[in-house]
This record gives structure tokens, sequence and C-alpha cells, in this order.
């Protein structure tokens, strides 16, 4: 069933890209993903589109408008006993993704400059008192009380 989702998935990318002119259409569209159901009835089809709310809305329209050319079109290239509906959906995970990354690069900046000289450095330690590196275990490393 992979297989099929894979294959349906670099079909209607190619088609999507080639054959369809609606105006609606956004110019950046990306096809993420297609779940083919078992019975071959339905396909989630789903699409990632850059741009702002109106036109990810328009895109899906568009999309939904041309599922039956894009049927008939893979009807053709797939060979296989039935070409289930196509129904889109939009998926924003790419978004979310980019926006995680930006937060997370603002995030690490933050940190560059407000804590510049702190990594990386040694901690020094208050005079009179020895770490416990090689010296205490030579018996210099505790303090003598007064």
């Amino acid at each position: 069933m992979q297989r099929l989702n894979v294959l349906f998935r670099e079909e209607l990318a190619s088609l999507v890209g080639s054959e369809l002119r609606d105006p609606r259409l956004s110019d950046v569209i990306s096809i993420t993903s297609v779940d083919v159901s078992p019975d071959l009835e339905n396909a989630q089809i789903y699409v990632s589109v850059l741009g702002d709310e109106e036109s990810k809305a328009s895109t899906i329209r568009a999309l939904t408008a041309a599922a039956p050319f894009l049927r008939r079109h893979l009807l053709v290239r797939i060979r296989i006993r039935r070409v289930p509906s196509l129904h889109f959906v939009l998926d924003e995970s790419i978004e979310a993704a980019a926006h995680v990354l930006d937060l997370m690069r603002q995030v690490s900046e933050k940190e560059g400059q407000g804590d510049s000289g702190s990594r990386g450095e040694m901690v020094k330690e208050p005079e009179g008192v020895k770490g416990s590196g090689d010296q205490a275990s030579e018996g210099q490393g505790v303090r003598d009380r007064p």
C-alpha cells in the first residue's frame, strides 16, 4: 500500500505542476503525502501551500474542483482496477516546522549575545580553596581551619 501512496504522490505532483492551469492555484504547491484507503475508495492528498490564508484556501478549492480531471489522468497513467476519490487536505506541518526552527534560531542568537563569555570557559575557584584535581589527592585540596 505504501508503494501505491508514493506512486499517487509522484503522479499527482507531476499532474498539478504540468496540467493544471487554474488562476486560483498558488505558485508554490507541494504534495506532501497521499493516504489511499485499503479498499481504493478514497485518497487523502495532503498539500502544502506557500502563501497567506486566502491563497491556501483558494488553492484547496481549485484542487478540489480539479479532482475529476486529475482522477481521469491518473486512470490513464496508473494501471489499477479503481482510482480512488481524491480529497485534498491542507498540510501545514512544513510551515509549523519552519516556525519551530525560526524560534530555535532566535533563542540560539539570544543566548549567544547574552552569555557570550560563559560557554567553554573554566570557572575560577575562590582563593584559598583548591579543586578536587590532582592537588587534592596530594593532600593540598582542603583548606585548614583557623
